[in-house]
């Protein structure tokens, strides 16, 4: 199996890594002006900072069985959907405005519910591809980070990943043209396309398991690296 050099040699700090403590700063106020639920939508939340772990903690129902798609629930998701769009925004400024849209989507609950039916049934790439499908302004980034939190929990071999564009342009990097996703999918942004998203969750997979780390981790590993933080 491939497993890329840089990988190898940062193996132990990848396994050491704090991903559940990544923390991103936001502005209440200015989600407020967009989405005035937005105080019941952050109850238990820090006043300017979410971390990955304050999101994995508000778990939407017991991953262990498929809970009936009741208003109730609807509203849980709809604050758990939101919970996730403001980690992935932090200060943005276009992020209120754009999650507002998401969440007018025609048939949003339905498409959330159908979401949480497929990822219970193991079918990610199926979830993912309803989520880009469905829900107006959400792109690969945004569809995976809800995927990665909503399944974190599941107990299951295989879970999603984010899949963002600073990740991808790391993987671009590494000396194996058959990852690279334009050999998988054509078209302006391939990362849209579902096959390409599950050809990143088995790589990850691979060398998570390779190197005896979280998934995640390694995720997160390629990300900071995009950024220039390691």
């Amino acid at each position: 199996m491939y497993l890329p050099d840089i990988i190898r040699k940062h193996a132990e700090e990848i396994r050491n890594l704090d991903v559940d403590g990544q923390e991103v700063s936001f502005n209440r106020d200015a989600w407020r002006a967009h989405i005035p639920d937005i105080d019941d939508i952050l109850k238990g939340i820090p006043a300017g900072t979410i971390s990955r772990k304050d999101i994995i903690d508000i778990f939407p129902g017991d991953p262990t069985r498929l809970v009936p798609c009741s208003p109730a629930r609807q509203a849980e998701l709809r604050r758990f959907f939101t919970l996730v769009m403001i980690w992935g925004y932090g200060t943005v400024g276009t992020g209120p405005w754009r999650v507002l849209r998401m969440l007018a989507s025609p048939g949003f609950p339905q498409i959330l519910c159908q979401v949480s039916e497929e990822c219970f049934h193991g079918l990610y790439l199926k979830a993912y591809a309803t989520l880009i499908g469905n829900i107006s302004r959400l792109g690969p980034a945004f569809a995976s980070k809800y995927l990665y939190f909503f399944c974190h929990n599941f107990s299951a071999a295989v879970r999603p990943l984010i899949f963002d564009s600073v990740v991808v342009e790391t993987l671009r990097t590494f000396d194996w043209p058959g990852w690279c996703v334009d050999y998988l999918a054509s078209g302006k942004n391939p990362r849209r396309q579902s096959y390409a998203y599950g050809q990143y969750i088995i790589s990850l997979h691979n060398w998570a398991s390779a190197i005896g780390c979280r998934t995640d981790q390694l995720e997160y590993f390629l990300w900071a690296r995009g950024m220039g933080i390691n």
